[in-house]
């Protein structure tokens, strides 16, 4: 059903159909708010709500709308024997009642049961675009009537007062052959530039003096310029309700950061996408501040703000930026401008605002500021492209996505010369005709475009002006971002379009880790070469299954422990070592690796990691401690010392602020814990004999370390 979905059911229906999204709608509806302010027109925005909508389906209706539809007898039989006198009953309390019968409605649970939905609906929305009774905003020659995301509808009229008493009785007529019945207590009016009459407002009880209504979980308003207010404001308030009240919660900083991606994120990155509108700076400086909070308990930060934001593979804890968040979500409909399968009605409203395509700005940001786009929608996400490009300083290689017969520099498309007519042939950007650098030949630009022998000088052309004026500003490998809209342009456009937007921006944004490696190789004394700086942070994020345990690691690889060096430049005290070694400079390194009482620790345990693994480790503060692990090791015993190293850092820690260092027998202890709760995860995997092979040569250790048996 999925595969004929998006043939059967219009767009206007954006919910559960492949490839449609719920902002589509609320783009498009705010479009039509757009329009209709702008033209002053009377107009009603209506949110239809339905009584118990999946409840009330008719099932004989549903099937008539299948035939209908063209469904096949025998996948119409299918359906009814899903639907053939099934019984329910209601647990209350452990108690079952008695079973009752059900007559209608889709079944709960099943994946079926939404596009079943969309196929019961759909002849009501056909009878609402279909009725010249109703009037629809007409923006550039379209009429738009009608929104539906499943059940929630949003119907648009001009005239209401003669709309609206029409639009009821289809609501009834419908509802009489379907069993779909109005919940007119929870239906919204949005009411423009008109004053209901009396008799009008008294047969149809809405609100009609509504300011603003609640569709698809966005607050819209009248007052375009009140939608900040109306959604984030509000947000806002929840945000911090609930950072305060989990922030008591013995959390550790990687589940804390855990529940800002999970539930803060989520929430304002649906706003994001929903709503094209200008957020402040100060607001996210304020949503930082209160994340910051939250993550360190209202206690001085430890690590920098910006190294939390990193992800993992680069030194940091994935923590969300939200402004970087906020403009991918902005730059996504600019992608989709790209992709031709990409088909929605708010994407037609916006390709239509120009009398040249929209995408053909991207690659010459330079000249927007000559065009006048009338929707401070596209306004907004041209801007936000534009900041974007200059921040991240890619002018040189957006030329690849420049439009040759729009670019001003391209003086034979400027005189006329007929590329008008290859643009119509398909021959749009620049991205499409090059392949490894290289404008492709006449001959595959021929075969690909329908071109005739009478374009070859027009070829001639298109390649001076590509030699002269892009080739030399392509770099040998684009950014992720430019890839990107090659793909859209090539159809083949990613399903987690802001998730790699977001990451490209974070990659070009330059931020690093390499502060703290600087910080280790001035206090070992060494040299750590970034390659060998990527092997060191991989080590750290993959050691165990287990969440605390790699948060433990990170924590030592970016000095997030308090030393009395640094405690020393907070109390104005010695920064003495607590061992009683006589250090008078007791950093990160002195404390966990360069202390002379921690020698025979280490030494030992590094005598013991080579009976395990019978292979002689580095005894190196590169590779023993900070585990630069380019070793020669199988699988299995690269897990085992990662886990080894890190026991080793905990037995560190837990002799915190103690003269005593610690000694094997505790390190041991660490390592059975953790292989405890290894063998819990892998169980639960249904691994078990995968953990039985890593860990043999641990467990023979444990059986032999009595009689002092070491590998030959």
């Amino acid at each position: 059903m999925e595969e004929v979905m998006p043939d059967l059911i219009d767009e206007d229906q954006s919910g559960f159909i492949k490839c449609r999204q719920t902002q589509d709608n609320i783009r498009r509806c705010l479009h039509i708010i757009e329009h209709i302010e702008k033209e002053k027109l009377r107009a009603i925005l209506l949110s239809v709500d339905a009584e118990k909508a999946f409840d009330s389906v008719g099932w004989q209706f549903l099937y008539k709308v299948m035939g209908k539809f063209g469904f096949h007898e025998k996948f119409i039989t299918s359906i009814k024997t899903l639907y053939t006198a099934p019984m329910a009953r209601i647990k209350v309390n452990g108690g079952l009642s008695n079973s009752i019968h059900l007559q209608r409605g889709c079944r709960q649970g099943c994946p079926a049961s939404p596009l079943l939905f969309n196929l019961f609906i759909e002849p009501l929305a056909q009878a609402i675009r279909q009725d010249l009774d109703l009037e629809g905003i007409i923006i550039r020659d379209t009429e738009h009537k009608i929104c539906l995301f499943a059940d929630d509808v949003l119907v648009s009229l001009k005239n209401p007062e003669l709309g609206v008493p029409r639009l009821m009785d289809l609501l009834q007529e419908y509802g009489a052959l379907s069993g779909y019945t109005l919940n007119i207590d929870k239906t919204q009016a949005l009411v423009f530039n008109f004053v209901s009459s009396p008799v009008l407002k008294n047969k149809y009880r809405f609100n009609w003096d509504s300011t603003s209504i609640k569709y698809l979980g966005v607050t819209l308003t009248k007052d375009i310029s009140l939608l900040y207010s109306k959604n984030y404001i509000q947000i806002n308030t929840s945000i911090k309700e609930d950072l305060d009240r989990w922030a008591p919660l013995p959390l550790d900083i990687g589940s804390r950061i855990m529940v800002i991606k999970t539930n803060i994120l989520p929430r304002l990155l649906y706003l994001f996408q929903s709503l094209p509108i200008h957020i402040p700076d100060n607001q996210f400086r304020e949503w930082d501040k209160l994340i910051s909070r939250f993550i360190w308990s209202s206690k001085a930060p430890r690590v920098r703000y910006k190294t939390l934001q990193l992800p993992k593979a680069s030194g940091g804890m994935g923590l969300p930026n939200l402004k970087d968040y906020y403009l991918a979500a902005q730059v996504k409909p600019l992608l989709l401008w790209c992709n031709q399968e990409y088909i929605s009605k708010w994407k037609a409203m916006e390709l239509s605002l120009l009398d040249r395509p929209l995408q053909s700005l991207l690659g010459l940001p330079q000249t927007t500021k000559l065009y006048d786009i009338q929707s401070q929608w596209v306004r907004l996400a041209i801007d936000i492209w534009c900041s974007i490009v200059k921040q991240l300083n890619i002018q040189k290689e957006m030329r690849i996505l420049a439009w040759p017969v729009y670019d001003p520099e391209f003086n034979p498309a400027v005189e006329g010369g007929g590329f008008v007519q290859w643009e119509r042939q398909g021959l749009t950007a620049l991205c499409l005709l090059v392949e490894k650098g290289e404008l492709m030949d006449f001959k595959a630009m021929s075969k690909r475009y329908s071109l005739s022998q009478q374009d070859f000088y027009r070829y001639l052309q298109l390649r001076h002006y590509f030699n002269k004026n892009v080739k030399e500003l392509l770099p040998e490998k684009m950014t992720g971002i430019t890839q990107m809209f090659i793909k859209a342009y090539n159809g083949k456009l990613s399903k987690k379009i802001i998730g790699e937007l977001y990451r490209y921006i974070v990659e070009l944004r330059g931020h690093s880790t390499f502060y703290v490696k600087a910080k280790w190789e001035e206090e070992l004394g060494i040299v750590i070469t970034p390659e060998q700086w990527t092997n060191i942070i991989n080590t750290q994020i993959t050691t165990t299954g287990s969440h605390t345990w790699r948060d433990f690691s990170w924590k030592n690889c970016m000095r997030f422990f308090i030393t009395p060096q640094q405690k020393s430049k907070q109390t104005g005290t010695q920064p003495k070592c607590w061992r009683g070694c006589g250090n008078e400079k007791a950093n990160h390194s002195h404390i966990f690796w360069e202390c002379p009482m921690l020698q025979t620790f280490w030494e030992s345990v590094h005598a013991i990691i080579k009976s395990v693994l019978c292979f002689d480790i580095e005894f190196t503060s590169l590779s023993f401690y900070l585990g630069d692990m380019d070793l020669n090791l199988t699988r299995d015993d690269r897990y085992l010392l990662k886990i080894f190293m890190v026991a080793g850092k905990k037995a560190v820690t837990r002799r915190w602020l103690s003269a005593e260092p610690p000694n094997t027998s505790q390190w041991i202890a660490i390592v059975t814990n953790i292989q405890c709760m290894e063998c819990l995860t892998y169980s639960l995997r249904l691994q078990k004999d995968k953990y039985d092979a890593m860990w043999r040569k641990w467990d023979l250790y444990l059986t032999t370390r009595d009689d002092n048996l070491l590998c030959s």
